[in-house]
């Protein structure tokens, strides 16, 4: 009876996504089992740092640019308005690219995906911007509200490494160096591999236990 209940429990593991009624977060057994695993922190936060560079070179002149605005000069109107265009244009790449792909610019280059803990698949724009609305307003405290906000997977309680960005915008980050839910292909293989280990495992736990020595 304990090796039933055990191989009804394994396939109730594997098949959660279909089976469950509502869009609740895939539990972390089954996640582990078909191989998904949150993003390595370092690599987090150098995509991190390879996003900011680009918006950082675009609004390098903006210094230098603004007084002049204020003062009239065409030179400064002209740097100015180039400035806040490629910092909207790229804003909006990057929010596109992350809520459609689950990807930014330094995010694909670290192999790292963004995607909703629930259906395994990409958030969306909408929930892309909460993401990125809700760390940019943690910088009213200057230094102090991004430090803890881009820390704070460091203690999530779920073992997800889910910051509260995350949870607020129902995303989280995983490492596709070891499975990608997002590609069909890759993604039934892990299933596949899952159920073999599933029922091996439950074949294993089923067999009786050896007899104690006399």
């Amino acid at each position: 009876m304990c090796g039933d209940a055990r191989l009804v429990s394994g396939w109730a593991i594997i098949n959660e996504r279909e089976a469950a009624p509502e869009p609740t977060p895939v539990s972390i057994e089954r996640a582990a089992l078909l191989g998904i695993v949150p993003a390595p922190v370092g690599r987090r936060s150098a995509a991190a740092v390879i996003d900011v560079i680009p918006a950082i070179l675009f609004a390098a002149p903006l210094p230098f640019a603004v007084p002049a605005l204020l003062a009239g000069e065409l030179w400064g109107i002209l740097v100015s308005a180039i400035c806040v265009v490629l910092l909207v244009v790229y804003g909006l790449i990057q929010l596109t690219s992350n809520g459609r792909r689950g990807q930014t610019f330094g995010k694909q280059m670290m192999r790292i995906r963004t995607i909703d803990p629930a259906t395994l698949k990409p958030i969306g724009f909408g929930r892309a911007l909460l993401r990125a609305l809700l760390v940019a307003l943690s910088g009213i405290v200057p230094v102090v509200g991004p430090a803890v906000m881009l820390c704070s997977p460091l203690w999530d309680a779920e073992q997800r490494r889910r910051g509260w960005h995350d949870h607020a915008a129902r995303s989280w980050l995983i490492d596709l160096d070891a499975v990608d839910p997002t590609d069909p292909v890759a993604f039934e293989a892990a299933r596949g591999r899952a159920r073999v280990r599933s029922v091996v495992l439950d074949v294993a736990a089923a067999q009786p236990a050896a007899p104690a020595p006399a």
